[in-house]
C-alpha cells in the first residue's frame, strides 16, 4: 500500500496539496512585482496543535457544566 500510494496519492493530504498548488499559482499570477511570490505552505490547511491537553479538558468540563440546568 505504500508503494502504491508514494506513487499515486489519494485522501485529505494530497487534496490539501492541490488546493495549495492551485491558490499558490493563480496568487503568484497576481502578485505585483518586486513582492514576495507566494509559496504552497502559505496555503496548506494545518491543524492547531494544544500545548496543554489537561486545559482544554478541564475548559470543556466548565462550559458543560454551565450550559446544563439543574433539576429544582
Amino acid at each position: 500500500m505504500q508503494a502504491l500510494y508514494a506513487v499515486e496519492p489519494w485522501g485529505a493530504n494530497r487534496d490539501n496539496a492541490h488546493a495549495a498548488m492551485l491558490a499558490m499559482i493563480y496568487a503568484s499570477a497576481h502578485t505585483p512585482k518586486g513582492k514576495r511570490r507566494p509559496r504552497m505552505s502559505d496555503y496548506m490547511l494545518t491543524t492547531k496543535t494544544t500545548v496543554d491537553g489537561g486545559k482544554k479538558l478541564t475548559d470543556l468540563r466548565n462550559y458543560l457544566k454551565s450550559t446544563v440546568k439543574k433539576n429544582v
